[in-house]
């Protein structure tokens, strides 16, 4: 399996939870539309506002990283050198901090 379907299913393990999350939620706006007191009515209407709005940006945020990933595979299928010694940068950094004493 190569890197950026990995990363691509990773991504999409987050964004599934994020969507779940979002509609569990209206699930439980749905559950309540029963109760209709005063201030319940408001708050389930801000939080449905909230809803749309978090599954909106949702959208942007996966359409962003579609773009970022795609950007960094081409990148890394164009320079294989430069991404191996960038990573090898990173890897003897993370190293050096990891082992400081």
């Amino acid at each position: 399996m190569s890197t950026r379907t990995n990363v691509t299913k990773k991504h999409k393990n987050g964004v599934s939870h994020l969507d779940g999350v979002i509609d569990g939620a209206e699930a439980l706006l749905a559950a309540t539309a029963d109760v209709g007191e005063g201030k319940i009515v408001d708050l389930r209407t801000q939080l449905q506002a909230d809803l749309e709005s978090a599954r909106t940006q949702l959208a942007k945020l996966e359409t962003g990283l579609k773009d970022r990933a795609s950007s960094v595979d081409e990148f890394v299928h164009e320079n294989p050198w430069q991404a191996i010694g960038v990573a090898a940068a990173a890897g003897m950094l993370v190293g050096a901090i990891a082992f400081r004493k």
